[in-house]
């Protein structure tokens, strides 16, 4: 089994020459992977989480004097969802089970998303700054990352509104004429609309029809959460997985956080099936 894959991410991230860096290696989850996601605080936001699980799995191709670290926040919120659901396929699968609930009825239907089909989202040529005129104002503006994030939240009191305005201002790079110390609902729903068209992955819309009233609406995945969500309830089977493989096979604990989860996990059904009586 393969121990890293190689991917391209949608965006990438503008290198001095002219060239878009965007080939990425990500290497399979271990234990220790999962042992340190487990100890994270779980105040932060899921973006930042995201980011501490990346920065050890995540390398990328052409960087020069850029450490992954920066290279993370500096790649688009897309960028950072792609890489994201490539590892989570590496994990779990192709098919992404959810469950969404129907706006007009109340009642939950499941949906099975594909990884494939959410990666293969079309993505605009590749730019620094793409113009938006909206609002009597004619702007240049760039795709949101992890460092603009921080800065919407560094506040001393932040409230929705707030972290909406910043992240908004954070994506214009230039405007004429100079924009307003607010930012007006239909520059906001502007950006919004013009940010999902240049980074399409960074907010991941839905087209949902109810089986239940035949309601069709559109429906917001949170992509980082949702998987990440998931996986962190996979690394809490941890112990008791370190426990079943050092009790049947005698290895030790440092053998066991070693390997790939889906190795690990290959060994326990495995065991399972022999003591069942399958696997004879």
């Amino acid at each position: 089994m393969e121990q890293a894959i190689a991917v391209e991410i949608p965006r990438g991230i503008p290198a001095t020459d002219g060239r878009w860096i965007r080939k990425a290696i990500i290497r399979r989850i271990n234990g220790h992977d999962e042992q340190s996601v487990l100890e994270m605080p779980q105040d932060i936001p899921y973006y930042q989480r995201v980011l501490f699980l990346l920065e050890r799995i995540v390398r990328f191709h052409g960087l020069g004097g850029i450490n992954t670290g920066e290279a993370l926040k500096e790649i688009s919120i897309g960028d950072r969802v792609a890489l994201l659901l490539h590892t989570r396929r590496m994990i779990f699968g192709e098919n992404m089970p959810c469950s969404i609930t129907c706006g007009n009825c109340d009642k939950k239907m499941s949906v099975e998303l594909k990884v494939s089909d959410l990666l293969h989202k079309q993505l605009p040529d590749q730019k620094d700054t793409y113009e938006l005129e909206v609002g009597g104002h004619l702007m240049k503006i760039k795709p949101i990352n992890a460092f603009n994030q921080d800065d919407a939240l560094a506040e001393n009191v932040v409230t929705p509104n707030s972290v909406e305005q910043k992240l908004a201002r954070s994506c214009i790079t230039d405007s004429i004429p100079e924009l307003p110390s607010i930012l007006s609902k239909d520059v906001i729903d502007g950006l919004g609309s013009k940010l999902e068209e240049i980074d399409p992955l960074s907010d991941i819309i839905l087209e949902v029809s109810c089986p239940e009233c035949g309601h069709v609406f559109q429906a917001l995945f949170p992509a980082e959460e949702f998987i990440f969500t998931e996986f962190t309830r996979r690394c809490t089977l941890l112990e008791r997985e370190i426990h079943w493989l050092a009790f049947n096979y005698c290895w030790s604990e440092k053998e066991i956080l070693g390997m790939p989860v889906k190795r690990r996990k290959k060994y326990i059904e495995l065991i399972n099936a022999t003591l069942s009586g399958e696997g004879m």
